[in-house]
């Protein structure tokens, strides 16, 4: 990296700067040459979403307030020119801490699509001020909102992602046909550079896929080999899951499988991709693995929430030879396959990593019919937990020694005449808004909130135009 480059940091940007590095160390690449895009569609993307920006910065307050911020900025979009084979999307968000696992994501999905939003947190705590000419011009020229301090981290990330993709397009037929939108956000807050607009970024990924059916998954989630080497590629499977999905509401359940805590850190994606591995027809493998073994776990029971995962009914799917349809439980959050233009947009007044998803398939079991697919499941990849996770800010809450977690959440401040920290209105605002969302749904008239630059992209797109029955 440039030298120079660690001064006049703030905490945060600090932090981002080394894990753009450390990502590049992780990468074993070769310079690969940069390969063709379809800029038209890139073009189009950002124009649409970029119409809607605003520099100002995103305020705590506004998050508070419930208005989503417009101060994402739509840098870089990468979109492959490889042809996918069968109509099915993935849609992520990401970080840069997490692009391994996004790289590991878009191999399992060789002949469908990954749109993948990846967050670039830009404070404007510690820009110096009477920066000269020319450095606030080359900061100007890269891109509407940013400072001199900010340009270095800008350039390296767009680096990293350059390779990131041009290494995927080199992998021909073992890996998906990538989509990256790299979107920079200017905050006000240092706070607010710790809480992922995690649905408004949703939504960004969400915007960039133009199959039949999608799935979101957490980017740290891999499909088994089987949905892509077999289901999809059977035209009459492919036939079904589109009819029903588009003309019977279906949500194709995916049954989420966590490796154990108990796993030796360094042997548990090794546990990971052996459990991808199995053939759908010898599902009781996976049943040793869990009962057996130990090694695995339905999503979250080991963590405690039954709830999440429980209606999938994991007794039932290991002996299922068919798909089969279940009932919603309050608590249930699945990840799962529906039709593009019948999947929720997510709402974008929750930051972080709480009550956020819940809201959604919440919402979308109001109008979809849900059905466990018994030959598709997905792994979650082990890692840390997000800084912004409930458990983790908890965790941290309670340690003894606040000085050895220099954290931006528990700076105190004042909102609405009270004395409090980034961390407890956190907690409290996304609780609020659950509630808020759920109350409406038992009234019929709960709307997701939406952030202006995806309703004005539904509205231009062309993919995003409903094709005519």
């Amino acid at each position: 990296m440039a030298s120079g480059i660690f001064f006049n940091c703030t905490y945060i940007q600090f932090i981002v700067i080394l894990t753009i590095y450390y990502s590049y160390q992780g990468l074993a690449f070769e310079s690969i040459n940069s390969p063709p895009r379809n800029t038209s569609a890139e073009n189009l993307l950002k124009q649409c979403y970029n119409s809607q920006f605003q520099p100002n910065g995103t305020l705590f307050g506004d998050y508070m307030n419930g208005q989503p911020t417009r101060s994402l900025y739509l840098h870089r979009v990468w979109w492959s020119t490889k042809r996918a084979v069968f109509p099915l999307s993935f849609f992520t968000i990401t970080d840069l801490k997490r692009i391994t696992a996004l790289q590991e994501q878009c191999k399992s999905l060789p002949g469908g699509t990954v749109a993948a939003a990846i967050w670039l947190p830009l404070s404007l705590n510690g820009v110096p001020e009477g920066v000269d000419a020319a450095a606030a011009a080359e900061a100007a020229k890269l891109g509407p909102g940013l400072s001199a301090v900010h340009v270095h981290i800008v350039e390296n990330a767009t680096a990293l992602l350059d390779e990131v993709f041009a290494q995927n397009e080199a992998a021909a037929n073992t890996s998906c046909a990538l989509r990256l939108l790299l979107l920079y956000e200017i905050v006000v807050q240092e706070a607010l550079a710790v809480l992922m607009p995690i649905n408004i970024m949703r939504n960004a990924a969400l915007i960039a896929t133009d199959s039949d059916l999608v799935a979101m998954l957490d980017v740290d989630l891999s499909a088994n080999k089987d949905l892509a080497g077999l289901v999809m590629r059977s035209p009459q499977r492919v036939t079904e899951m589109v009819f029903r999905a588009e003309r019977q509401h279906v949500a194709w359940i995916l049954p989420a499988w966590d490796v154990s805590r108990s796993v030796p850190s360094l042997k548990r994606n090794s546990v990971a991709d052996e459990a991808l591995s199995v053939s759908s027809k010898e599902k009781y493998r996976l049943e040793e693995m869990w009962k057996t073994k130990k090694q695995l776990f339905p999503f979250a029971l080991e963590r405690g929430y039954v709830l999440g995962h429980n209606a999938t009914n994991y007794d039932r799917w290991f002996t299922a030879q068919e798909h089969y349809g279940i009932e919603y439980e309050e608590g249930y959050e699945p990840w799962f396959i529906a039709s593009r233009f019948l999947t929720p947009f997510f709402d974008a007044r929750f930051r972080g990593y709480y009550m956020n998803k819940i809201v959604a398939v919440r919402s979308a079991t109001r109008f979809l019919n849900m059905r466990v697919l018994p030959d598709v499941w997905i792994v979650h990849r082990p890692h840390e937990v997000q800084v912004a996770n409930f458990g983790w800010l908890e965790a941290q809450k309670n340690m003894k020694n606040k000085q050895q977690v220099m954290m931006a959440l528990d700076e105190p401040m004042v909102i609405n005449g009270t004395m409090t920290t980034a961390r407890d209105a956190f907690f409290k605002r996304n609780l609020y808004f659950y509630r808020i969302a759920v109350s409406q749904m038992n009234a019929f008239n709960y709307t997701p909130v939406l952030d202006v630059a995806v309703e004005n992209c539904r509205k231009v797109l062309p993919w995003w135009q409903h094709r005519a029955s």
